[in-house]
């Protein structure tokens, strides 16, 4: 088994990645993934990575701002990598 090394730009979008699931099993199951993830602290937190503000129960947006925001990260990284004069200034 292979181990995998997540550096530089990867970093912030596992962050985002395991923060959308800790949202989404909160929204549907009401589990919390660990003690640091209450309800709030993932809500402050998708705050600071889509630069919204989500009110208390708005788990279902804020993980929905973050799998678009995943979705414009990776499509933006990987124009870095093939075409990088494409990228808007």
């Amino acid at each position: 088994m292979a181990a995998v090394i997540l550096t530089g730009a990867q970093i912030p979008l596992y962050r985002a990645a395991v923060l959308k699931a800790a949202l989404t099993l909160y929204a549907k199951h009401r589990i919390r993934v660990n003690r640091a993830y209450t309800p709030g602290a993932m809500l402050r937190e998708a705050g600071l990575i889509t630069g919204k503000t989500y009110t208390r129960g708005s788990h279902d947006l804020a993980a929905a701002d973050l799998e678009t925001w995943i979705d414009n990260m990776t499509t933006v990284q990987q124009k870095m990598v093939t075409d990088p004069e494409e990228l808007p200034e």
